[in-house]
């Protein structure tokens, strides 16, 4: 978090911190040392898994401006039922800088619990029976948690090294909160185009023709002529312009029309390649330049916006 503040800086690289990110910077690097200090037990129980009559996993996320984070826990239970929970996984990530709103964010880290939930499972001796997960946004098919409880909350605020062998990420202190909790509010399911978190799908395209450009004239006319034939351009390039359209890779078949309205565009492209100064001055309403070598043809721009020349 602090080397992305940086980052939004503007200053050299020779330049003095400004105090504030120093003096955390400072802290949180004479803190590194106490990591020395943490210890992760091996077994994420007492109970050994051979012993166990039921598995469950439980799943916690949790999503900031600053980061997004998730953390699974164990829950173990024998035959007298007894049962104990262990620290299995957890991670979190920087959030994206730009265009997320903390319900978006908050979908993010729903989606880091189910990574998580899928690598513990497939990486486990023993079956989990159960997963379960949490979170503060109030979704359908996840259990709601509030932010004091939440544990996961650890990786969105983040906590010095110092401190971190007695949070909450490593000891959950609310083990009741490792039920299944009943909800009586309802709420309302929204249509996605009422939601105004859903972006409307926008395609933009701007194409800029140079005479180096890939969508130049020029640059049309020699792919052109890599086809062995007149037909085969026009239909290859009919073929593309239909899958263009239609917005599909499977083009079946073209018809008449399309194939002349294809012979016409490669003429027009043709003509713009080798006549671009010419078509320019006859579209603006000017006379062609005299060292050229239509000043003596009278040429004209027809309706579909051929160049043509009076016989």
């Amino acid at each position: 978090m602090i080397f992305r503040e940086l980052m939004d800086l503007s200053c050299d690289w020779d330049d003095p911190l400004p105090w504030e990110l120093e003096r955390r910077w400072t802290e949180w690097k004479n803190s590194a040392g106490d990591l020395s200090f943490l210890q992760i037990p091996r077994m994420f129980t007492s109970i050994p898994t051979s012993e166990a009559t039921r598995t469950e996993l439980h799943v916690y996320s949790d999503a900031s401006e600053q980061a997004v984070a998730a953390v699974a826990y164990l829950k173990v239970f024998r035959t007298d039922d007894k049962h104990e929970l262990g620290f299995v996984f957890g991670k979190s990530k920087l959030s994206p800088k730009h265009g997320h709103t903390i319900p978006r964010l908050e979908l993010c880290s729903a989606v880091l619990s189910s990574e998580i939930a899928t690598a513990v499972t497939r990486q486990q001796d023993v079956p989990v029976d159960a997963t379960y997960f949490y979170s503060e946004a109030r979704a359908e098919q996840w259990n709601y948690i509030s932010s004091e409880q939440n544990p996961a909350d650890v990786g969105t605020r983040g906590v010095l090294a110092k401190n971190l062998k007695d949070c909450q990420w490593w000891k959950p202190p609310f083990q009741v909160s490792f039920y299944k909790q009943d909800i009586d509010e309802s709420f309302q399911m929204v249509k996605p185009d009422d939601d105004v978190e859903v972006r409307p799908l926008i395609t933009a395209m701007k194409v800029e023709e140079t005479e180096n450009s890939s969508y130049s004239p020029s640059s049309w006319k020699k792919r052109f002529c890599k086809f062995s034939s007149w037909e085969r351009l026009v239909l290859g390039m009919s073929r593309l312009r239909k899958a263009a359209l239609e917005k599909t890779f499977h083009v079946s078949h073209t018809t008449a029309k399309e194939f002349s309205a294809t012979e016409l565009l490669i003429l027009k492209i043709v003509q713009k390649a080798v006549f671009g100064k010419e078509i320019q001055s006859l579209t603006s309403g000017k006379a062609v330049p005299n060292d050229s070598p239509l000043s003596s043809l009278y040429p004209y721009i027809d309706e579909e916006g051929v160049l043509r020349a009076l016989p």
